[in-house]
């Protein structure tokens, strides 16, 4: 039962996130949430999916804008329905920052969820003050609260059906209402983001070795589930053509073909199938056996075995674990704008990416689970597990890193419950030292204090601060939480240290998420800005601009997007011929312009005097065309 309280609670937080939404700046930071906006824009207009970009009776691949598909009946945003659909109205009542509302106040309801699951099964209140702590003011997840893309809609699902199936493992009452509502949660989230699917084998996997009668509560989890995967697959069915509900209508995009997946699922079926022959024996056999040892090296060996004859994807699965939650410039999936620096940096397009752990050194305290957490229960420790590596397996083996961003979006849904975790182990340590409030206090300044004398004073500089030193830290909070729980004469002092390396820790991450958090809402001004200058452009122009600065000029009638080659940068001069003989004036991107472009014959670029500076466009225009007075060096 709910209390009044805490029904107060969550209505005060959805309160202050929905005001803060609307201080914060309503841009677009990639291509992505252009065409998150571009599917609600056609939505409320139309009632579709379908976008009008086009010129009559002109057909050019590079008319189709990025993370968009030419389906049955029009080109179509990539991503999954819930944005298009329950995104329509809001932008229509609110603009952008409606769009935004939706992921902020997802975002509110995660943290009420985190605070009665930590409240609840992490050791009560001040776990969960704690926990909450961490999540708001020590990560990065206030970036994509306040965001277009609704990261923060598929961790609010993600959150909301692992408390309940917590709930499930440790109180049998309400079985059919909470199995219900976590098949209902998870296919929520899969309307949004399609990796929230992922939570499907993990959480199936941990009530069925973790509750009792799973078959019961397995079945109508998938009952919860089904009519949002219906959903799914006809909305799918409307823009792709296809009853995959997880389709991106187009292969190899967002990683949602299967084949490209196939060892990993491979697994996670044996697995499966391993987990109910599993329950199976123990529940026929458990109390009779007194020695499960046998089974135990038995089951060991077979890992072995395993990950021997998978050798090479095991080696695959490791460095991807490096990079993504060690140390983000050893990335090998390299994508456009992506430079590796001789200071040992990586940029991309001029931001510092980071792992989860250079995001959160914070994170070092989870080597402490080899002897601390006793308190947690068993099947909770093995059910996040589960998740965490389900979770893992469509992007260690790649090294992908989720793309333009400057942290690990992808793992954002598993942020909460490590912030947990962090917290329950904090508390845990702190028992055993003493003055650790204090041990916390002085580490985080020390955090911050690094943070910012490394920025002025180191060679690296920001990107240093970025992507070298926060690795040094959480590898040394690993090491000392690891060692503080060694027991000998100065296993006080090394618990000492490693309060206040976490200090250091969550010091240091406050510092880089409000570091996020500013480039983020810099950008997003900056798109703001070259939208409302690249707005003057007139009806009938070719545009080949990236999407984010088109906001209010785009979509409508005579206002056409084009996409050059991403992988060539070749311009289509076919539909750009046919768009000057229809009257139409193209536009170019300063960014865009390349030496080709400059010398192709029959063509010259003027200055459009749209913007200033670096960022003013150009026009293409035919060589034989008079040139402009205003145009004139």
């Amino acid at each position: 039962m709910i209390s009044a309280r805490s029904w107060a609670a969550l209505g005060l937080l959805l309160l202050v996130f929905a005001i803060a939404t609307f201080q914060m700046s309503s841009g677009l930071f990639t291509i992505d949430e252009f065409i998150l906006y571009a599917g609600a824009d056609a939505m409320w207009r139309s009632g579709g999916f379908a976008i009008d970009n086009g010129i009559a009776g002109v057909v050019s691949n590079q008319l189709k804008p990025m993370l968009m598909v030419a389906g049955p009946h029009g080109i179509v945003p990539q991503y999954p329905p819930g944005m298009s659909v329950l995104g329509a109205p809001l932008l229509a009542l609110f603009g952008m920052h409606g769009m935004m509302l939706l992921n902020s106040l997802s975002a509110a309801v995660t943290v009420w969820l985190l605070w009665r699951m930590a409240a609840r099964h992490f050791g009560g209140q001040r776990v969960a003050l704690a926990a909450c702590a961490l999540l708001l003011a020590g990560s990065f997840y206030l970036e994509y609260a306040f965001a277009v893309w609704p990261h923060a809609v598929s961790v609010m699902c993600v959150t909301g059906a692992v408390s309940l199936a917590f709930d499930s493992m440790t109180d049998a009452q309400g079985r059919a209402r909470r199995s219900l509502a976590i098949g209902a949660l998870i296919g929520l989230g899969v309307l949004f983001r399609t990796d929230t699917v992922l939570a499907v084998p993990a959480l199936a996997m941990a009530l069925f070795l973790f509750a009792d009668r799973p078959f019961y509560r397995l079945a109508l989890t998938g009952a919860g589930f089904a009519p949002f995967v219906a959903l799914a697959s006809l909305a799918n069915l409307a823009k792709f053509g296809t009853l995959n509900p997880v389709s991106y209508g187009q292969a190899m995009a967002g990683g949602t073909n299967f084949a490209s997946h196939a060892l990993a699922m491979a697994g996670l079926v044996v697995a499966g199938l391993l987990a109910v022959a599993g329950r199976l024996a123990w529940d026929r056999y458990g109390r009779r056996v007194t020695n499960w040892r046998p089974a135990l090296w038995i089951a060991g060996a077979l890992v072995l075995i395993t990950a021997v004859v998978a050798h090479a994807f095991v080696w695959r699965y490791l460095h991807g674990f490096w990079a993504l939650v060690v140390d983000a410039t050893q990335v090998q999936a390299m994508q456009p704008g992506m430079q590796h620096l001789p200071n040992g940096t990586l940029s991309y397009w001029g931001f510092w990416k980071k792992a989860l752990g250079q995001s959160m050194p914070w994170l070092g305290v989870l080597a402490a689970l080899v002897y601390a957490g006793r308190g947690i229960d068993r099947r909770i420790r093995w059910t996040v597990a589960l998740l965490a590596l389900v979770w893992s397996l469509p992007f260690f083996p790649k090294d992908w890193h989720g793309g333009m961003g400057i942290n690990m979006r992808y793992f954002l849904p598993l942020v909460p419950l490590l912030a947990v975790f962090a917290a329950s182990l904090i508390a845990e340590l702190a028992q055993a030292g003493t003055a650790t409030k204090r041990k916390l206090i002085v580490g985080a300044g020390l955090g911050v204090a690094a943070h910012l004398l490394w920025i002025e004073w180191h060679p690296t500089h920001i990107a240093g601060a970025n992507q070298i030193l926060p690795t040094w830290l959480f590898l040394l909070t690993a090491v000392l939480a690891l060692a503080a729980g060694l027991r000998w004469r100065g296993q006080g002092a090394l618990r000492s240290l490693a309060m206040v390396a976490v200090g250091a820790g969550i010091g240091m991450a406050a510092m880089l998420g409000w570091g996020d958090l500013h480039d983020s809402q810099r950008t997003r001004d900056r798109a703001n800005v070259l939208s409302r200058e690249y707005g003057q452009m007139p009806a009938n122009s070719l545009a080949f601009i990236p999407a984010p600065f088109l906001v209010g000029w785009a979509l409508e009638p005579g206002h056409v997007i084009a996409q050059r080659n991403i992988g060539t940068g070749k311009f289509d001069f076919d539909l750009i011929d046919q768009a000057i003989d229809r009257g139409y004036r193209v536009y170019i991107w300063p960014r865009f312009v390349t030496r080709a472009l400059i010398d192709q014959p029959g063509y010259r670029l003027e200055k459009s005097g749209l913007s200033t500076g670096r960022a003013e466009l150009f026009e293409l225009v035919r060589a034989d065309k008079a040139q402009s007075p205003e145009y004139a060096d």
